[in-house]
């Protein structure tokens, strides 16, 4: 019997110690490169300046009427960022920004000097940015390389 007792109890030890339920911070899904991925603009009172959803191509840039864009966002884990574009006329020039979390309402937002922020929020292991303007929703997705 002292076996038996022994034997479950470490059988429900040993499984109690290999079940991993802890999910990953919001700062452990952010840390990375991340590859613009969609672009969309919707919701506009003049339905004629709405424009369906776009992808990027198998290079990561993206075709918006008429201009493309290959962007970038680095996330570092000591609260920088870096953004590039390797379809503007010069490739090489990098945005250096700030980041803060929150974690409450799963986004991120960075930021290049204190007012001008944009915010991400992170849904289905995508990174996207809804902006008003007059009046049309444009959304940028990004997902994670």
């Amino acid at each position: 019997m002292k076996n038996q007792i022994l034997f479950l109890f470490l059988l429900v030890f040993t499984i109690a110690c290999n079940k991993s339920d802890e999910t990953p911070t919001l700062q452990e899904k952010v840390i990375g490169e991340w590859q613009i991925n969609s672009f969309v603009i919707n919701s506009c009172d003049d339905e004629s300046e709405n424009l369906p959803i776009t992808f990027s191509n198998d290079e990561g840039c993206i075709d918006v009427m008429g201009d493309t864009s290959c962007m970038s966002i680095n996330i570092f884990e000591n609260g920088k960022a870096e953004v590039s574009d390797a379809g503007t006329d010069d490739p090489q020039e990098v945005i250096k920004l700030t980041y803060t979390l929150d974690e409450v309402n799963n986004s991120i937002e960075l930021c290049d000097g204190i007012e001008d922020c944009l915010t991400f929020s992170m849904r289905n292991a995508g990174l996207f940015n809804d902006m008003d303007e007059d009046g049309c929703i444009c959304i940028m997705g990004f997902k994670k390389m």
